[in-house]
């Protein structure tokens, strides 16, 4: 039960002209009261929802940034392991290249061993034919002259082709991991977006 006073509040104001009496009922300053407090209750729950957004705030923005932790950490993994599968198969054509470059130093050594059989061949029909020391001597030596011809152009065709298959390789390895790299992005960008959604939901 709540039992209300009337009361009369009762201002008397002095003036030269005119002497008034101003009055102000109780009903009037219950709704000022009630106004107030209204007003008061408003600004404790202004106060609390942007406390309450602050904290969803704080707790959105952790959770990105454990997101965006997590998102590098998975990055690194799977550019680590690129990296190891691209050397292993980068390996491999470094063998083939090594197979190849073999393969040319045999043909070089063969031909070698080819020219010196036939250089021996023409010093002793050479010499079964009588020619002279000189003779024989300017022979060994143009055969000399060809054999170093022979080696330095073998030699020439070995060090380019050693330089074209590593560029090659090189130029391989930078193309497959740009792609990777590219493709790791990717998939994390739409991770990242799957994310914000949720957020955002």
């Amino acid at each position: 039960m709540y039992i209300f006073f009337c009361f009369v509040c009762v201002f008397f104001f002095n003036d030269t002209a005119t002497t008034e009496i101003y009055t102000f009922p109780y009903t009037t300053l219950f709704r000022s009261a009630q106004a107030h407090e209204a007003a008061q209750e408003l600004a404790r729950l202004r106060e609390n929802l942007e406390d309450q957004k602050k904290e969803q705030e704080a707790k959105i923005e952790k959770e990105r940034l454990e997101f965006e932790e997590e998102q590098r950490r998975q990055m690194s993994v799977q550019l680590a392991e690129a990296e190891a599968k691209l050397a292993e198969e980068l390996e491999e054509e470094q063998k083939k290249n090594e197979k190849a470059i073999l393969t040319l130093n045999a043909r070089k050594e063969a031909m070698l061993k080819e020219k010196k059989a036939k250089a021996k061949q023409d010093m002793q029909k050479l010499a079964k034919q009588g020619a002279s020391k000189e003779e024989q001597e300017q022979l060994l030596k143009d055969h000399s002259q060809d054999l170093a011809k022979l080696v330095n152009k073998m030699d020439a065709d070995r060090l380019r082709m050693q330089s074209q298959l590593e560029e090659k390789l090189n130029k391989k390895r930078q193309q497959r991991k740009i792609s990777k790299v590219r493709e790791i992005e990717a998939q994390a960008e739409e991770k990242r977006e799957e994310f914000e959604e949720k957020l955002e939901a």
